[in-house]
């Protein structure tokens, strides 16, 4: 399987989003060095409303799939089949769960 991190990663400039760019340039300095950052910044935040590519976009995933992908993790909670202040449950939601929606969201 190959491993890849996006080039430049852009978001609208919400406060939930702050690891996404810490994460981004510190993936990009350590597997991508040699890439100009002043060039293409890893990391780019723009208002919302500049942003209404990747806004539009989900109303299409959704469409596409079925079911928002909030109601499954709202399901797990629940029926209390993850718990987000268990440690353990955390760790392998991001390890089962996150490649399940980056492979949905590649297939898109």
């Amino acid at each position: 399987m190959a491993v890849a991190i996006p080039l430049q990663n852009i978001t609208d400039k919400g406060s939930e989003v702050g690891w996404i760019e810490a994460l981004q340039i510190a993936l990009r300095e350590l597997l991508a060095s040699q890439i100009d950052p002043e060039t293409f910044p890893p990391y780019v935040a723009v208002k919302s409303t500049h942003n209404t590519v990747i806004e539009a976009i989900w109303h299409w995933f959704r469409e596409k799939k079925g079911k928002d992908i909030k109601d499954y993790l709202m399901q797990g909670k629940n029926e209390h089949l993850f718990n987000p202040n268990e440690p353990f449950h955390c760790d392998l939601f991001y390890w089962i769960f996150v490649p399940l929606v980056q492979n949905e969201l590649d297939d898109f």
